[in-house]
């Protein structure tokens, strides 16, 4: 674990502790901030969650950047500029973020380059 990772992982278990003692604490009182407490290691399982998806999320990005020579802002300006691509897009984020499978983050990553680089796949209508 590097030093950027390790320091993200101790803010985001400080930000959970204090967090859950404090929302207890405005609510109920001493009692609450003790009952909090027995939140806490929920809300880490979401934080190790939401790092793993967010991670899954920039992987497809960067592959797609360093394949098409897009950066991210050309890439999202591309993704709005049509409801197939839009579509196409934020479907593949949100597979991405939910998976546990390196393997389909792969896939993911692949379609939306193939895709970018032909738009043709995306007409649901190429023969009208």
């Amino acid at each position: 674990m590097t030093k950027r990772e390790a320091a993200r992982q101790l803010a985001a278990r400080t930000a959970i502790e204090v967090g859950t003692v404090g929302v207890g604490l405005a609510v109920a009182g001493p009692a609450g901030a003790l009952g909090a407490a027995f939140i806490k290691p929920a809300l880490e399982l979401v934080a190790v969650r939401d790092r793993r998806g967010l991670r899954n999320v920039e992987r497809p990005v960067e592959a797609i950047t360093e394949s098409t020579g897009l950066s991210a802002g050309e890439i999202e300006a591309w993704a709005k500029s049509k409801d197939g691509r839009l579509m196409l897009t934020t479907g593949a984020i949100q597979a991405a973020y939910g998976t546990m499978y390196d393997h389909k983050v792969a896939a993911l990553a692949a379609v939306l380059t193939e895709n970018l680089q032909d738009d043709a796949r995306l007409d649901p209508t190429p023969f009208s």
